[in-house]
């Protein structure tokens, strides 16, 4: 697929409506924050929406590093694998987005490596402190084989070194 070229022809508006820590191992813990998300087409042509989106998340130290894709981490949506069955589940319907509407949905809940102990590694999980996050989605076009993309503004999130026991499900 080719990206289109129209600037800003989505809107991408994100809030973090709520996070919670969970224990990954005994190095590492995720931090599972859901976003309320408004997205806004303005202008042609129109794109699908699929509900319960997994956005890519683009994650820096510094507002200025965000806004300069200096990232320290990219996270994209994982890959889901399923068992081949007789009865495979039908693919959600997707909502038109046309020129000039808006719609507000929530994602689903994105994982975020953070630490728990003092020796991990930059690699393994997002350093203690402030960090700037934005969304990033893209939208297929209607009735072609191409897509467009959206970006949030920056989002501030604290990441602490908790120690819960609370296991990830």
């Amino acid at each position: 697929m080719k990206a289109q070229q129209a600037e800003q022809q989505l809107r991408l508006h994100a809030e973090m409506i709520s996070e919670r820590y969970c224990k990954v191992d005994s190095r590492s813990n995720s931090l599972l924050i859901k976003f309320k998300i408004n997205l806004t087409n303005t202008q042609n042509p129109a794109v699908l929406f699929y509900p319960n989106p997994y956005p890519a998340l683009l994650i820096a130290k510094t507002k200025a590093d965000l806004l300069k894709h200096k990232y320290e981490i990219q996270l994209h949506a994982p890959d889901v694998f399923t068992a081949l069955s007789d009865h495979p589940l039908p693919r959600p319907v997707p909502r038109i987005i046309r020129a000039g509407e808006a719609l507000q949905s929530e994602t689903m809940e994105i994982t975020v490596p953070t630490p728990r102990v003092p020796q991990v590694s930059r690699y393994e999980a997002l350093n203690i402190g402030i960090h700037y996050i934005q969304l990033r989605m893209h939208l297929d076009v209607e009735g072609a084989t191409s897509y467009v993309q959206a970006t949030s503004q920056p989002i501030v999130v604290t990441i602490e070194r908790n120690t819960t026991s609370k296991e990830c499900r």
